[in-house]
């Protein structure tokens, strides 16, 4: 994501040890040149942390 949009995107850093899944979404307004853009990110913590990944 960094590269495509030329920007940093600060998160922090989450526990992968959470009985379900929960969804945390961070908003940026980026602008390049005289293009504006509402972006969006969403992050799914805990999402496959159940399956097995032993085959």
């Amino acid at each position: 994501m960094d590269t495509l949009f030329n920007t940093k995107f600060e998160g922090e850093p989450t526990q992968h040890n959470q009985p379900g899944v929960q969804l945390k979404s961070n908003t940026y307004e980026l602008q390049e040149s005289n293009v504006r853009l509402k972006l969006t990110v969403v992050n799914t913590v805990g999402f496959g942390d159940q399956i097995n990944k032993e085959d």
